[in-house]
């Protein structure tokens, strides 16, 4: 059964083991994962292709199916040596937890490492070592097709990660994906529209899409033009963040301003424009004026649904900032001192009573106890113990008054600098969770939005080559 084997060798030169993990390998669907993905037939050692497979399967239809993080287990890695045997290659990925937001394995590997607390205190560990250490890996799902140089991560340099030691900054580890720049070939047509709702800027966003230009028709001609499918990269964006509501530091305005649908143009040829009909090149310089229509066609959708799905990201942003921004006012609305004060007066009348009667009720012992003893001696004497008994009281209404007030003093401070603690932890936890929440959401976002409108421009450009190819029969 899967997860009851004894580790298994396998052939490759680099394989990860999964330890101490925590996940149910006998569920249905963790169960056909693995077995889809090959993991079942060596686990708990696995090939590095197997482990993407099976984390990104987990990803899907477990963690995102389920809102809820995975914990993988602590990933080691491996080398196989000449003779065949495993190796540690002192590479690890520690308490793997697989979330909305994973990338792929050697991404969440380098992330680990380089925010890892123990690493950073290590005085041996330094960065050469690191990126040294993370180079075998990057070569090795480059060398068996698990990952493209487009999913590797994008590692710090030197200086961000110093300087992270020392203030204790996490550093974000994404994919080379992500921090490639691309030209846009026209401005966004979607204005700002503040002032409208979600679904109602959306809408609006669709009216503005132009219709699918008509080709004239062209004297028949063959072409031997190739076209290629539009592709969606994440972009780093050149626009400002003018609102002003986030820094450039926030990842989530990151998220946001990468995303950049970017279709692939039709070729044209490098002949000039407006031939006469008589010109040999007469037919391909028609043929370029149409692919060109055809390419500020494509150019003016994809920007157009590039604001959509800013548009759409941006608005849930705002959602997540108005929830954590009341939940943290809520908070800081704790007024302290009323609510120390409040406590103080209920507890100070009790707390006399009760210690006020007990050291009545020892002094009345003692008084009563005298008074047997003394009750033989004459009767001056009776009268003079019980007015030291009346005196006595009497004092003592003051010690404990004097008592009780340094007492109260010294508990007023101490619960309200706890009460202040507790108040700073829960903001600082509403805060965090927020933040991973609003990630995780808006990732998700960008997927679904990104696939749809891919498809969308998917649909446009064969339309077009249709159009193209049949223009080219009637030339």
């Amino acid at each position: 059964m899967f997860g009851k084997k004894k580790q298994t060798s396998i052939g490759d030169p680099f394989f990860a083991r999964v330890e101490q993990t925590e996940i149910d390998l006998n569920d249905e669907v963790i169960k056909d994962l693995a077995e889809k993905s090959g993991v079942s037939e060596s686990w708990p050692n696995v090939s590095l292709s197997g482990l993407q497979q099976f984390a990104a399967g987990l990803v899907n239809d477990v963690v995102r199916a389920g809102d809820h993080d995975v914990r993988l287990g602590n990933v080691v890695y491996f080398i196989t040596n000449e003779k065949g045997r495993a190796e540690p290659t002192g590479l690890s990925w520690e308490r793997a937890t697989l979330t909305a937001g994973f990338e792929n394995i050697v991404v969440s590997t380098a992330d680990h490492i380089f925010n890892d607390t123990e690493i950073r205190q290590d005085e041996d560990m330094t960065y050469d070592i690191i990126v040294e250490a993370l180079q075998p890996l990057m070569d090795a799902v480059l060398a068996d097709g698990s990952l493209s140089s487009d999913d590797l991560p994008d590692l710090p340099s030197e200086e961000q990660f110093r300087q992270a030691c020392e203030t204790g900054e996490v550093l974000t580890v994404e994919p080379n994906k992500f921090q490639r720049t691309t030209i846009e070939v026209k401005p966004p047509l979607v204005q700002d529209v503040d002032n409208e709702t979600s679904d109602q800027s959306q809408e609006k966003v669709v009216k503005t899409v132009p219709d699918i230009p008509k080709i004239v028709d062209q004297p028949k001609q063959p072409s031997t033009a190739e076209t290629v499918k539009p592709i969606v990269r994440a972009v780093v964006p050149t626009q400002d963040n003018s609102e002003g509501v986030v820094t450039e530091s926030d990842p989530t305005q990151k998220l946001i301003d990468r995303v950049n649908l970017t279709p692939n143009a039709f070729e044209l040829s490098d002949v000039k424009a407006d031939l006469p009909a008589e010109h040999p090149d007469y037919v391909v310089s028609r043929l370029n004026a149409d692919k060109a229509k055809a390419n500020d066609f494509l150019n003016d959708t994809s920007n157009i649904y590039t604001q959509k799905i800013r548009k759409a990201m941006s608005d849930l942003l705002k959602q997540q900032q108005a929830k954590t921004k009341a939940a943290v006012e809520q908070l800081r609305d704790t007024n302290v001192s009323e609510t120390v004060d409040a406590q103080m007066k209920e507890e100070r009348a009790t707390e006399f009573e009760t210690r006020y009667a007990q050291a009545h009720q020892a002094r009345e012992a003692g008084y009563r106890t005298a008074v047997e003893d003394e009750n033989a001696r004459h009767d001056n004497t009776l009268k003079t113990l019980k007015s030291d008994f009346v005196s006595d009281l009497e004092a003592l209404k003051v010690s404990v008054n004097q008592e009780l007030d340094n007492w109260f003093i010294e508990r007023s401070k101490d619960l309200q600098s706890n009460l202040q603690a507790t108040v700073d932890d829960q903001v600082s936890e509403v805060t965090s969770q927020a933040q991973t929440e609003t990630l995780t959401s808006l990732k998700a976002l960008r997927d679904e939005l990104l696939a749809q409108n891919t498809q969308s421009l998917l649909d446009m450009h064969q339309k077009l080559e249709e159009d193209i190819s049949n223009k080219r029969a009637q030339y």
